[in-house]
């Protein structure tokens, strides 16, 4: 039975909901000596919680003929619970998203991207008037590192996955150019109701779907990711033994990322293009990427072992946050003519009452949460007394009420703990709200 609950007393409360943790986490890894990798925690809104390569106007990076893409990934395949991707167009872009250089409206001159679909490496292209994705090898989201690299042939289309060295899939795809023409209009077509410029359009983003357009349909990568190097020949046509030792550049790298950095949000192109990347760092509950130690390289350039998981990892603790503390940070975040008015609390979902342009409208959420993964799946809004909710009215509450409830959260987080933090899992009572907390080292 639904209650419709007063928003003073208890409107933390769904912001709360909505972030409950699994409790598994990584365990500690081989003693490493390759510098730092970045770890992504699967955040899919507000250009936060990903890293961007600019390939506008007219940067090395910016491939379309010949070309090939390798970086190391280290993942579980509870974190990316996406189902297989058949091969066809466009599938690649239904998996949890690892490398994003796609377009809205006229693909000209083309796009491509690469993401994990049901464990397996899908790896994509398209010209503007076809598009092949292919998908190969077994699971590589086995808690190891792996070495992950597709090629691309321009005059054939040829398309190769290569998984620890090993050629597991080819075919023949779209040819031509597929490269960002620097003289295109951007779209404008972003954001859930397809009304906003994608100004996201001339990057290359890493662990998220550039336009963070659905998240629930187009997930982010969850889990580790090391050593990007982008360049603009085919590289391998056969088996090749797996690197043992960071990439190094020649005349053929068009971008290098070492990812070594450790601190700050710049990160160098070591290419000599000097194409410098942006860490976009921040999400909700776990923000991310972050810079962690475990690579792909120990002394004995064996892989890293699986993971294990823990109920109580290092420096775990937990807190209470009232219902009103909660509530002020998610009042805040009123305006624009959007007022959150009321929470109805069911089974396992909960309605959230907004006030916009004079009508009041129930926008149902169910909370999905697997391992690090919380997704938060909102239904289709309905008028309270009801008639037909427009199109553009439809649009904001998608845009907003997701967006409005992660902030809330994350700065009532923030304003507790000043270093990385991962929420482990939330109990709610009566009279309090219990959050388990464990510090990121």
């Amino acid at each position: 039975m639904l209650r419709v609950i007063n928003i003073i007393s208890l409107g933390g409360l769904l912001l709360l909901a909505l972030v409950i943790m699994g409790t598994a986490d990584y365990g500690t890894s081989l003693a490493q000596s390759g510098g730092f990798a970045l770890r992504f925690y699967g955040y899919g809104y507000n250009d936060l919680g990903r890293v961007k390569i600019p390939i506008h106007p007219d940067r090395p990076a910016d491939i379309g003929g010949d070309f090939t893409i390798e970086f190391w990934i280290k993942a579980n395949l509870a974190d990316n619970p996406t189902s297989a991707c058949s091969e066809g167009n466009d599938t690649w872009i239904n998996g949890n998203i690892i490398i994003d250089r796609d377009l809205f409206g006229n693909v000209s001159f083309g796009d491509y991207g690469i993401s994990l679909c049901g464990g397996q490496i899908a790896f994509g292209t398209n010209n503007g008037s076809s598009g092949l994705t292919i998908v190969g090898g077994s699971n590589v989201a086995n808690g190891q590192w792996r070495h992950i690299a597709v090629t691309r042939q321009q005059s054939t289309g040829q398309m190769r996955i290569f998984i620890d060295g090993t050629q597991v899939r080819s075919s023949t795809g779209p040819t031509g150019n597929i490269s960002y023409n620097d003289s295109r209009q951007i779209s404008n077509m972003c954001n859930p109701g397809g009304n906003s410029p994608c100004v996201n359009e001339p990057f290359i983003v890493i662990g998220a779907e550039k336009h963070d357009y659905d998240p629930m349909n187009y997930p982010p990568y969850n889990g580790f990711f090391d050593e990007l190097r982008i360049s603009n020949i085919v590289r391998y046509t056969s088996n090749f033994t797996r690197p043992s030792a960071p990439f190094t550049s020649d005349s053929n790298t068009v971008a290098l990322y070492h990812f070594d950095e450790g601190t700050g949000n710049s990160i160098a192109d070591s290419s000599g293009n000097n194409n410098t990347a942006t860490r976009n760092f921040g999400g909700s509950p776990n923000p991310g990427p972050i810079w962690v130690t475990d690579t792909p390289f120990s002394t004995s350039s064996t892989p890293t072992p699986t993971p294990t998981a823990t109920n109580t990892p290092p420096a775990y603790t937990t807190i209470t946050i009232s219902h009103n503390e909660l509530f002020a940070k998610l009042s805040a975040r009123n305006g624009d003519g959007l007022n959150y008015l009321l929470i109805g609390l069911g089974a396992n979902m909960l309605n959230i009452y907004s006030l916009w342009n004079g009508q009041v409208a129930i926008t149902p959420i169910t909370v999905v949460s697997t391992g690090y993964i919380v997704q938060f799946r909102q239904g289709i809004s309905t008028l309270v007394g009801g008639g037909t909710i427009s199109n553009e009215h439809q649009a904001i509450l998608h845009t907003r009420i997701v967006a409005d409830l992660n902030h809330a959260f994350t700065d009532v987080m923030n304003s507790r703990y000043t270093m990385p933090h991962n929420v482990q899992d939330i109990t709610i009572s009566t009279s309090q709200i219990t959050v388990g907390v464990s510090i990121v080292p």
